[in-house]
């Protein structure tokens, strides 16, 4: 996520997390595991996990609960 080489979260904009990513997230708040999350979304694990992973870059978390936590701070999920 960068224009004109300026990662959008230096310049103090909101990331774009695609609505995947958003779910993936907003039932990640919750608690349930990888698994969990997969069945509930009708997608596999491995799914999931790249969703993480992406949303994990785009909020500048290295964790699950980093990225749970910058997204109820920037009012992405509930």
């Amino acid at each position: 996520m960068s224009v004109d080489g300026v990662r959008s979260e230096m310049r103090g904009e909101v990331p774009v997390l695609t609505p995947r990513e958003r779910q993936v997230l907003q039932s990640a708040a919750y608690g349930p595991r990888t698994r969990e999350i997969a069945d509930l979304l009708n997608v596999s694990p491995g799914t999931v996990k790249t969703h993480f992973e992406h949303a994990y870059e785009k909020l500048g978390a290295r964790d699950r609960a980093a990225a749970v936590a910058e997204c109820l701070r920037r009012g992405l999920i509930d």
